[in-house]
């Protein structure tokens, strides 16, 4: 608890102000999970939460004096992070399963409906992305080989901006067509 012994404490009529970010910022060294919550637009929140299992008033000024003479404080803020990292990680992951649940969810509804726009964009996509794929390749390979038989060196330098215009073009469509077929999969594994 030395970082702790910085901390100034009001005293009777000298009183110097602590906000939840000061006191953020020095219990970061034991508590970098809670120190970062002191810190953040919840800090008073956090700080509150604190103060309740230290059995003082919901202050800075409070939990600050506490964390300086209780030797025992120490234990009791780790296991206060321990708790607030399993807290986080816990509703992390309860916000990924209900999105990947909305998705699979949109997944579904698209395949089992029946107008054929719907179930067939992301197969259609798909396909259209393979074809043109092969399509750019091929002329790629056709410019390069011209290129180099003729030995036109301004041919092959317009071979990468062509490729890098490609690339760009399909940045999106390839995207969405990745996570469509991760999506797929891991709906088919159901």
């Amino acid at each position: 608890m030395d970082e702790l012994l910085m901390l100034p404490i009001a005293h009777g009529g000298c009183a110097m102000k602590l906000s939840w970010k000061d006191l953020g910022s020095a219990i970061s060294k034991i508590a970098p999970a809670l120190g970062a919550a002191l810190g953040g637009p919840f800090g008073a929140i956090a700080g509150s939460v604190m103060a309740t299992t230290f059995g003082v008033d919901p202050s800075p000024d409070s939990v600050a004096e506490v964390l300086k003479n209780n030797k025992e404080s120490k234990e009791k803020l780790m296991e206060l992070e321990y708790e607030y990292k399993k807290t986080v990680v816990t509703s992390e992951k309860d916000i990924e399963n209900k999105y990947l649940d909305e998705v699979n969810n949109t997944m579904r509804h698209e395949a089992s409906s029946e107008h054929w726009a719907q179930y067939s964009w992301r197969p259609f996509i798909g396909f259209a992305m393979g074809i043109s794929f092969m399509m750019v390749s091929a002329i790629s390979g056709i410019l390069g080989y011209q290129a180099v038989i003729s030995k036109d060196a301004q041919a092959l330098g317009q071979i990468s901006d062509i490729l890098f215009s490609y690339s760009a073009l399909f940045s999106i469509p390839g995207g969405v067509l990745g996570i469509a077929s991760w999506h797929r999969g891991a709906s088919n594994k159901d």
